[in-house]
């Protein structure tokens, strides 16, 4: 199953995926179409289409098994019955069904990006960078942005990957700082510290008085790699801040053991012993509270 999620590069052994119902998809989508509201077969793929883009797989089924059958339109019924399936995270299924489809390729834009996660998913890289490729150039489908990144990155093709999730960014004002995050962190596969600290001071900035630690984590990163050790440990000590929170398990506190590790290393790399002592001494607070917390201490 592939990593979509952001700065899977930090947490190897993470398995954000796109069959976790809790990640959201992304909140742009592709420009309004030109295709009709019903196709030359009689369905109405512009409603199928909105009721996916809203994970309403079970309504779609509804309006098309309601849908008067019309001459020669069992392929188009197999391409929506795909397309439902994704939507449903049931990929395996999803794969049999477009498998019987002829010109999947003919497809609108959305459901080839559904097909195209079908493929990722199935580890047919090659696949799913065809159909997004395809969904991009003809129907300008910017959730294909972030899903050939992604195949870009399984393949390691990082400096590809890199620009796509850059471009994945510049549709998704939610999660543009993810994006950019993932986009540096495969430069840093590509051993390019400084395009990658270059793409990441390009991240939007947080709102006034707060922070965004995965964005500090990466520059930190990036200048730690780059051998910039006082200023890689100024940056991930703004992360870290004065009094780390070491009880709390959650989201913030990965980020947190993240740049702890990171700057434990710029200490040691300028012979601040005590300093990255004190950085792995919390480190191990941290991790023996959330073990006590998982078994009930």
């Amino acid at each position: 199953m592939i990593l979509i999620g952001f700065v899977s590069w930090a947490f190897p052994g993470s398995q954000v995926t796109a069959a976790n119902p809790q990640v959201k998809s992304p909140e742009h989508g592709a420009e309004p179409s030109l295709y009709p509201d019903v196709d030359s077969f009689g369905l109405p793929a512009k409603r199928l289409e909105s009721l996916l883009r809203k994970h309403d797989a079970n309504q779609a089924r509804l309006l098309l098994a309601r849908t008067p059958r019309h001459a020669n339109d069992q392929n188009e019924r197999t391409l929506w019955k795909a397309a439902c399936l994704c939507n449903q995270y049931k990929y395996d299924e999803a794969i049999e069904e477009f498998k019987k489809v002829e010109h999947v390729e003919k497809a609108r834009g959305y459901v080839l990006y559904l097909a195209a996660m079908a493929y990722a998913q199935d580890q047919d890289f090659k696949k799913a960078m065809e159909l997004s490729d395809l969904a991009i150039k003809r129907d300008n489908c910017h959730e294909c942005y972030e899903l050939r990144a992604t195949c870009h990155n399984a393949a390691k093709h990082y400096v590809e990957a890199a620009a796509d999730y850059e471009r994945a960014a510049a549709f998704s004002k939610n999660h543009a700082s993810g994006f950019f995050c993932e986009a540096a962190g495969a430069l840093l596969k590509a051993n390019q510290p400084a395009d990658a600290l270059a793409l990441i001071s390009r991240a939007p900035a947080p709102a006034k008085g707060t922070l965004d630690e995965p964005v500090l984590l990466v520059k930190g990163t990036c200048l730690e790699r780059l051998k910039h050790y006082p200023e890689a440990i100024e940056v991930l000590s703004k992360a870290i801040g004065p009094k780390p929170n070491l009880k709390a398990a959650n989201q913030t506190s990965f980020w947190l053991v993240s740049c702890l590790k990171e700057r434990a290393k710029c200490y040691v790399q300028l012979g601040r012993v005590a300093e990255a002592r004190a950085d792995q001494t919390t480190l191990s607070k941290m991790t023996s509270g959330w073990s006590d917390d998982l078994i009930g201490k």
